[in-house]
């Protein structure tokens, strides 16, 4: 039926196939003796519990803590980038991990928020070219910023919806100081 050189090929696979039974047995031999000393362990007074490693084995560390922010942060951006742009379609955020953790270096997570909210709503003219990506805001933070302090109305914020109690009616401090310098000049 089979010629000489197959029924040899066909003996070492057999052969092969031997050894790879024995070591599958082996193996799940072992494991059901580690399985079953630790039942045997759970007849201990309390439970075995001193055998077993806990789920987490450390404290959350500053490294976490900023992951969670990193992770807040683009949640943020998301946000009122679809806002701003009315659309449920996200922002290209690959590059946001390592942006806003050289970010919060510098800043607050707050901060970064508000900076954020300040950007996704800024009229500029490269922003909105640019569609507001990540990488614009982070090269030019300082314009934002200075916009999150200053309430120009040249930067095309919506100021009462950004700080939300200021109304059409009510002025700000800034608003009051501006009157006063175009009544002198």
């Amino acid at each position: 039926m089979y010629d000489e050189e197959t029924k040899e090929i066909l003996r070492r696979i057999e052969r092969h196939l031997g050894v790879i039974r024995q070591y599958v047995d082996t193996r799940l031999t072992g494991v059901a003796d580690r399985v079953g000393a630790q039942s045997d362990k759970k007849d201990t007074p309390n439970g075995g519990a001193e055998h077993r490693k806990p789920v987490l084995s450390r404290p959350a560390t500053k490294t976490d803590k900023k992951n969670t922010s990193v992770a807040a942060l683009i949640g943020c951006y998301v946000k009122h980038w679809q806002e701003r742009y009315q659309t449920k379609a996200r922002p290209d955020t690959i590059s946001a991990p390592a942006i806003f953790k050289a970010l919060l270096k510098d800043r607050t997570q707050e901060k970064l928020e508000a900076l954020l909210q300040i950007y996704c709503q800024m009229e500029d003219r490269w922003f909105t070219e640019k569609r507001h990506d990540l990488a614009t805001f982070k090269f030019n933070i300082g314009k934002v910023d200075l916009a999150l302090h200053a309430g120009h109305e040249n930067t095309g914020l919506n100021m009462g919806k950004v700080f939300g109690g200021i109304g059409d009616g009510q002025k700000r401090l800034s608003d009051a100081d501006r009157q006063n310098d175009e009544d002198v000049g």
